[in-house]
This record gives C-alpha cells, sequence and structure tokens, in this order.
C-alpha cells in the first residue's frame, strides 16, 4: 500500500455512520487528486460496499443507502397525495407497458409478507377456495356490460384503467363464489374491490339493501 503519491489513512475496523470497514479495497488515481483509497465496508443493514475514504471520513457516505431510503419514507409517510400529483402519475404511467419479468418480480417481492394468518383480512382459508366453474370470462363480461364497464361504487370506467389488468373486477356480493346469480354479482374497481376485502358485514348489507341492478352507487357511498 506504500504507492508514491497515495493519500493513505488506515480505516479498518472503523465505525463511520452505519458502515463498518472491513478492509482495504483498492487505489483510484484522480486527475487533480492523489491517490485516493478505498475500503471495502459492510452496512449495518448487510449490504457490502466499497467506499472512498474521504467520505467515509467526512460523513458524506454513512450507508450503502438504506439510510436515506428510511429517511425519505419517514418524511412521506401520512403525507397525502393531491388529486394533481395523483393525475400526473396516471398521466405518466399511461401506455406504459410492464413486461412478464417485472410484474414477477413484484409478484416474488411480496410472497409470504402478509400471506395466511399474517394478513389481517385472514378468514381461516375461505379465499383461497375455487370460483364455481360458472363464473367465466363470459358471464363477468356480461355484468361489466350490464353495469356499463364502471365501478359500481366509485363510477370509474374500465377504459381509464392501466397496467397490467384493464379489466373491472367482478365481486360476489354475498363472499359466496358459487353464487354466480347476477343479482349476487357487482362490476368494481380494483381499489373498492380491495376495500370489500374489509367490513365484509357492511358491504354485504349495504350492496343488498341499496343496489340496484347497474344503478351507480356514488351518490351513496361515503367512504
Amino acid at each position: 500500500m506504500g504507492m508514491t503519491g497515495t493519500q493513505f489513512i488506515n480505516m479498518i475496523e472503523k465505525m463511520c455512520g452505519r458502515f463498518r470497514v472491513i478492509k482495504f479495497a483498492f487505489f483510484k488515481q484522480y486527475p487533480s487528486t492523489k491517490n485516493i483509497a478505498y475500503w471495502h465496508c459492510r452496512c449495518k443493514c448487510g449490504n457490502e460496499k466499497d467506499v472512498d475514504g474521504r467520505n467515509l471520513r467526512n460523513g458524506t457516505t454513512q450507508s450503502c443507502g438504506c439510510l436515506n431510503k428510511e429517511i425519505n419514507s419517514k418524511k412521506m409517510k401520512g403525507i397525502p397525495f393531491t388529486k394533481d400529483h395523483k393525475d400526473n402519475i396516471s398521466k405518466a404511467l399511461k401506455g406504459r407497458i410492464f413486461s412478464k419479468e417485472w410484474w414477477q418480480k413484484i409478484s416474488e417481492a411480496g410472497i409470504g409478507r402478509s400471506a395466511g394468518e399474517k394478513n389481517p383480512n385472514w378468514r381461516g382459508g375461505i379465499s383461497g377456495k375455487p370460483y364455481s366453474f360458472n363464473f367465466i370470462s363470459e358471464l363477468r363480461e356480461k355484468i361489466r356490460e350490464r353495469d356499463n364497464y364502471q365501478c359500481q361504487i366509485c363510477a370509474k370506467k374500465e377504459e381509464s384503467l392501466i397496467g397490467y389488468d384493464r379489466k373491472l373486477p367482478v365481486h360476489h356480493i354475498d363472499y359466496d363464489k358459487t353464487n354466480d346469480n347476477s343479482e349476487n354479482l357487482i362490476t368494481l374497481c380494483h381499489s373498492c374491490h380491495s376495500k370489500t376485502s374489509f367490513n365484509r358485514e357492511y358491504w354485504k348489507y349495504y350492496f343488498q339493501h341499496f343496489y340496484q341492478g347497474g344503478e351507480n352507487l356514488t351518490s351513496l357511498y361515503a367512504g
């Protein structure tokens, strides 16, 4: 390590922010400076990275990136998005085609996080029961057509959907997947469909007492 013109301060075993310096990594030559030592570090989160020794000493680099993520997450927590912000996100995503590989990665990233009894909406495995043979695409399409291709809670139109699934879900009002009577089926958007997974007795009563086949519930909805 005794190179001529080399700037070298031993950093091994030092704690710099969330980093612990494990060993010397390499020297890097910059045009306007001496050779700069880089150090192989292990972050508190377990990631390892080679870091410029100057940035370790002056505190510019304190983690592999996990610290900034936590800080940004805390800053964003509880901050509501304005309608304009949501519209801008929608415009940015409109027409974008995501690959099967991308969706596979997203799916795998969430596996096990809130599966089974870990999920606050766990109901003993009832959601895993299969739909009836009658609940085919033709039937679901007829329900969507009957409901004017729009969510019967918030009135979102199917034509406004973006992403990998451009079809509105068809919901079983009584949560019985084998009951495919048209009066028991209703068209919802993905967001409202997710809402009906909670407070099921409320939504069951709500639809059975207020929903009139094909009539939108927007004026009644207060949630």
